[in-house]
């Protein structure tokens, strides 16, 4: 179910949908995925959405959390998944033609020679 996408805005979709787990009684494990789907590397600023509004419990939550290898999985399921499935690098290609590119993303080169 995709509920945190379902009501309000899409950019509280992460917050709304970890208030939903949380009220059926989930225990933290499940509810956490909806914390960390989007952020990698425990960055609040490294998100495929932009420049996130400060939420200062996600914020806290994000830099200080273990990541699970569950949850590392999930991350990198989001990252490659939209309506079909596409390579990481195509992904974050798709991501920011539409959504542009931010400060904070990092482009690097490698070559072997």
């Amino acid at each position: 179910m995709i509920y945190g996408k379902m009501v309000g805005p899409y950019s509280e979709h992460i917050m709304n949908g970890y208030n939903y787990i949380k009220g059926l009684g989930y225990d933290d494990e499940y509810a956490n995925i909806c914390l960390t789907h989007s952020y990698l590397n425990n960055d609040v600023y490294c998100t495929a959405g932009g420049i996130p509004r400060d939420i200062p419990f996600r914020t806290e939550f994000i830099k200080t959390h273990e990541y699970t290898i569950y949850e590392k999985i999930i991350n990198l399921c989001d990252l490659m998944c939209k309506n079909v499935v596409m390579t990481v690098d195509k992904r974050l290609i798709d991501i920011i033609l539409r959504r542009g590119a931010h400060e904070n993303t990092r482009v690097s080169c490698s070559r072997d020679i």
